[in-house]
């Protein structure tokens, strides 16, 4: 089963709401969040996903989903997870 992938009910566009994706962030960090290009925001929401699932409170791993035709994973460092919240 397919599930969504959006964190807080909407669309990731950092070009287009900064100042959103930022709140969202630091709503979910608990701190304020104030990132100036897309590469920091995903940098500090993959660390905030890498201790959520260090912690057990995410334990649902988008790579285990089944692959669909067409698509594949590429491990290029061993067995590898992409957790995200239930």
């Amino acid at each position: 089963m397919r599930r969504p992938l959006t964190l807080c009910g909407r669309r990731y566009s950092y070009e287009d709401d900064q100042l959103r994706m930022n709140r969202d962030l630091g709503t979910r960090l608990a701190l304020t969040t104030n990132t100036k290009t897309d590469h920091e925001w995903d940098a500090a929401i993959s660390a905030f996903a890498a201790f959520q699932s260090l912690t057990k409170r995410w334990t649902y791993d988008l790579h285990a989903l089944p692959i669909a035709n067409g698509e594949s994973l590429v491990p290029i460092a061993g067995d590898t997870h992409f957790y995200w919240p239930t």
